[in-house]
């Protein structure tokens, strides 16, 4: 067991330099003082060395930014904001230049660290100062306050101008660079320095084990790969839905043969699905490097690590579900993230739910796209590996999951103790349910919750509307057309007038995706749960029963090229939309567009017609809700009868003619009663039963020449 750690770790560091007002400050400020005041902290708990000058590059970066709300002090702070960015351009320079030298974590000289600790407390001053005129405080008495020592306060901020503008000034005096900073000799000055111990090291943890089962992801892998090991210090992000393959993908790559060859031992991988706060990863990166803190010394987690992580070699780090404390604590996150990434010789991997890569870390480029789900032939050998049985309805059940990893693994399991036709079966009629196997409440075996943990997440948790239009769009089971967005966005301005912010949204936690044929989609998995445990209202089926009723709500023109048009450019591409929608609406009693529903189903199997589709489900379907209107009964029956004579069905369209003509004659409706007669006779003429056929088409005929032109 060995002790690591240095002199600016004694007493808990940061506040040896900043004293007892930063822990004060840390702890009354709020929004951009704050992050910038934690940045400053993280700075002043470092040994001032190298990596020191990342860390207040940092902090610099986050103090620029408060320069958008310091609106009470505006004309005053742009002097300060012009001088702090001098400052940082001096101190990125000075970093590039150790780096380039191969400074290691040498210590500054003596003048160096007078300079840089006036900066620490300039930053700290300027940062008191605008907390005192009530900076990102939303607080009414805080802004009175403001007002009634405004000349007080304006005092200040000169005078904080007046410092920032000394230590530029002090900067340009101490450093000539180029010229004045001899990286060896530093070395040869202060390698001796005396160690103060802080942590206690032990074991590091061992990443678990690359999957055994892996299969379609090489395009990724290679990609990451490539950044990993050609563009130095990688910033890689994982992105995708939950169970889609990100960790995966993350260990196989820890435990690439080339990965292991360029940082053998120093290959960690940490988890944050248990963890509850940045706090928490703090610590299990702590524990996951194997490095306790020595109570003795009183030193602060996050300074620990820091200072631990100075002392590394080259090292890779996968960071695991962090959306978990990403959602919770942003900024915290994206800073300590940023506070990682300052360490050139560590690589950096994240997996996380959604579609954004978090701020603040400069990405390395060109970046990996979103994971999407495995090919199907990808599919098929992940099912191959788990269960002997392969068939059409293994093939049927892959395909029923969107080719989802987690889903076929689940179910490939499920296959070796039952058949995977009766497998199917229960799919079918149970969808997700048969999924859910034991209780457990683990995001790689119970998909039910790993698509919950989505739903209840801090993006999604306060966004009502959201997880509406999610449910809208889980009926359509081709997708939304992102063409079409702006016609749900203004069918449902009054319903949802966030429409538009939620598919954004929806898209950035990954529960949705736009398919290469341009559709918003939504994983069969997260379909079938969202319809099962997020129901519509009953005022989000309006909008979408008219979008689709005015979709095939166009006047037929015969078989010519105007309507044709129509159909290929409206219709063909929700083929499979169209029903679903029109199916659910009379499933859920909308009585006062039942008539019109009902005649979208008719004309949108005149527009199947044309396109040579002669399905009848839908029209069988369609006809249980038409019985209190007779007209549109027989009209329905009608063009089932139509779909089945151009399909060569004589018989089925004899029989669906003869209901037409009973109902016809039931309500003494002539004119329908003589078309069905009419394609009645039709039908038994090609049947070549001709007597029959002339007596229909003599009757029709008759009842036509009574009819008012």
């Amino acid at each position: 067991m060995t002790t690591v750690g240095g002199e600016s770790a004694r007493a808990g560091s940061a506040p040896v330099r900043l004293g007892p007002d930063m822990d004060r400050l840390k702890k009354d400020a709020k929004g951009a003082i704050k992050a910038a005041v934690d940045a400053l902290g993280l700075a002043a708990s470092l040994t001032q060395n190298v990596p020191y000058l990342g860390a207040v590059s940092s902090a610099l970066t986050v103090f620029l930014k408060i320069q958008d709300e310091a609106n009470a002090v505006r004309d005053d702070w742009q002097s300060i904001i012009a001088d702090a960015k001098k400052i940082k351009s001096i101190v990125d320079q000075t970093k590039r230049e150790h780096e380039r030298k191969e400074a290691g974590d040498s210590t500054l000289p003596q003048d160096l660290v007078e300079a840089f600790t006036e900066l620490e407390r300039c930053i700290f001053t300027s940062l008191n100062t605008l907390h005192a005129c009530g900076i990102g405080s939303k607080r009414k008495r805080d802004r009175l306050r403001v007002l009634i020592n405004r000349a007080d306060l304006a005092g200040d901020v000169k005078k904080c101008g007046r410092d920032m503008s000394a230590a530029l000034e002090l900067f340009n005096t101490k450093l000539n660079i180029g010229t004045r900073l001899d990286v060896h000799e530093l070395v040869a000055k202060y390698a001796a320095r005396p160690v103060v111990p802080a942590v206690i090291i032990s074991s590091a943890k061992l990443p678990p084990p690359a999957p055994e089962i892996f299969y379609g992801r090489a395009q990724e892998v290679d990609h990451i790969l490539d950044l990993v090991l050609h563009k130095p210090p990688a910033r890689v992000a994982i992105l995708g839905p939950g169970g889609i393959g990100k960790t995966s993908i993350a260990l196989t790559i820890l435990h690439h043969h080339d990965v292991e060859a360029k940082y053998a031992k120093q290959r960690f991988f940490a988890s944050c699905e248990t963890v509850t706060s940045v706090e928490g990863v703090i610590l299990e990166l702590l524990s996951t490097f194997g490095v306790a803190l020595d109570p003795a010394q009183g030193v602060q987690p996050q300074h620990a690590l820091m200072n631990y992580l100075q002392g590394l070699s080259d090292t890779i780090l996968c960071l695991d579900n962090l959306e978990t404390i990403w959602d919770a604590e942003t900024r915290a996150t994206e800073t300590l993230l940023s506070s990682l990434a300052s360490f050139r010789h560590l690589a950096l991997i994240i997996t996380t739910r959604g579609s954004r890569r978090p701020m603040h870390v400069a990405w390395t480029h060109p970046y990996l796209p979103p994971i999407t789900p495995l090919s199907f032939d990808a599919a098929i050998q992940t099912w191959m590996d788990i269960c002997e049985v392969h068939d059409e309805f293994a093939d049927k059940l892959v395909q029923g999951v969107d080719c989802m990893p987690l889903a076929v693994a689940l179910l490939a399991n499920l296959a070796t103790s039952e058949s995977p036709k009766v497998l199917w079966e229960r799919w079918e009629r149970d969808n997700l349910r048969v999924l859910h196997t034991h209780d457990s409440e683990d995001r790689l075996s119970n998909i039910e919750y790993s698509i919950e943990l989505s739903l209840r997440g801090p993006r999604l948790r306060d966004e009502v509307d959201a997880v509406r239009t999610l449910g809208i769009i889980c009926l359509l089971p081709q997708g939304l057309l992102e063409s079409r967005v702006s016609v749900f966005s203004d069918a449902y301005t009054l319903v949802l007038p966030g429409f538009q912010r939620s598919i954004s949204l929806l898209r950035q936690c990954s529960l949705m995706y736009l398919s290469e044929n341009g559709f918003l989609r939504i994983l069969s998995p997260i379909r079938h749960y969202v319809l099962s445990r997020y129901p519509l209202l009953v005022e989000d089926l309006p909008p979408l029963a008219k979008i689709y009723c005015d979709l095939t709500d166009h006047e037929v023109l015969g078989y010519g090229a105007m309507y044709s048009a129509h159909a290929e450019v409206h219709i063909r591409p929700e083929i499979s939309n169209i029903p679903a929608v029109l199916r659910h609406c009379l499933n859920v009693q909308l009585s006062e567009y039942r008539e019109r529903i009902l005649e979208a189903i008719i004309l949108f199997s005149e527009h199947c017609d044309n396109m040579s589709f002669h399905d009848v489900t839908l029209l069988d379907y369609a006809l249980n809700f038409a019985q209190d209107y007779p007209h549109t009964s027989v009209r329905l029956l009608h063009m089932m009868g139509t779909l089945q004579y151009y399909s060569e069905a004589y018989s089925e369209a004899i029989t669906t003619y003869t209901r037409a003509f009973t109902i016809s004659r039931d309500s003494q409706n002539e004119s329908d009663e003589a078309r069905c007669m009419y394609n009645l006779g039709d039908l038994y003429c090609r049947r070549g039963e001709l007597e029959t056929a002339r007596g229909l088409l003599q009757s029709a005929i008759s009842i036509f020449e009574h009819q008012p032109v």
